[in-house]
């Protein structure tokens, strides 16, 4: 998510653009089998960022919150304290 975004509601994490990932992507291997979720507005973009990491990466261990911090705020889930 873009910094405004990840400032107006948070669920927690590392803020990471989708546009930064392929430099990101080392300090992301780190997290060595791990799973990581990716979550952005809607999905979408967390989407191509899951895609990036596997294809360019080779890292298959993330999960695409599904709808995003849309579908989390519908669901009545509160952001990170």
């Amino acid at each position: 998510r873009e910094e405004y975004e990840h400032e107006e509601f948070s669920i927690g994490g590392i803020n990471i653009p989708v546009t930064d990932i392929p430099e990101q992507a080392e300090r992301l291997q780190d997290y060595g089998n791990v799973d990581l979720v990716l979550y952005c507005r809607s999905g979408n973009r967390s989407g191509m960022a899951q895609k990036i990491l596997a294809v360019q990466f080779d890292m298959h261990n993330t999960i695409n919150l599904k709808g995003g911090m849309n579908a989390w705020k519908e669901a009545g889930l509160p952001p990170a304290p």
